[in-house]
């Protein structure tokens, strides 16, 4: 939820959705993502979304995914795309490290074996914490 609120709101601009191979690869050698005109973005966190071989099967051939959370849809990928999770690639590129005493590095090798992106991510639902925040995350219209 975290990384979709991130794409929602542009904070990871210009990604208007997760990663793709090109882009995670880009980000892990490079730190920079490129849009549509060329020009490069300086992104040196993959934002991605991991799914199961499960969920992959279950995807496969899909024209559309609906990410949910709770039941309620939060966002339409449109033409998935699922490509293997580089997990040591990314701990490694990212966190210069692949010791499982990381927290994140942790996380990441308990994710599914795939990851999940699209042409498109049209978002149906802001996401919100109900933290007392929410009314100061803006989107960036």
């Amino acid at each position: 939820m975290n990384f979709l609120q991130t794409i929602a709101e542009g904070w990871a601009y210009p990604l208007r959705r997760f990663m793709n191979e090109q882009e995670l690869i880009e980000s892990l050698n490079m730190n920079t993502v490129t849009d549509e005109e060329g020009k490069k973005h300086i992104l040196s966190v993959p934002i991605t979304q991991h799914i199961t071989a499960e969920q992959k099967e279950q995807m496969e051939g899909q024209s559309q995914v609906a990410l949910k959370f709770n039941n309620e849809v939060f966002a339409i990928i449109e033409e998935p795309e699922i490509f293997d999770n580089r997990k040591e690639e990314i701990c490694a590129k990212t966190f210069g490290t692949s010791s499982q005493k990381h927290p994140m590095i942790k996380e990441i090798h308990a994710q599914g074996d795939y990851l999940l992106s699209g042409k498109e991510m049209r978002f149906t639902n802001e996401v919100t914490f109900d933290d007392g925040l929410d009314q100061y995350r803006l989107t960036p219209a």
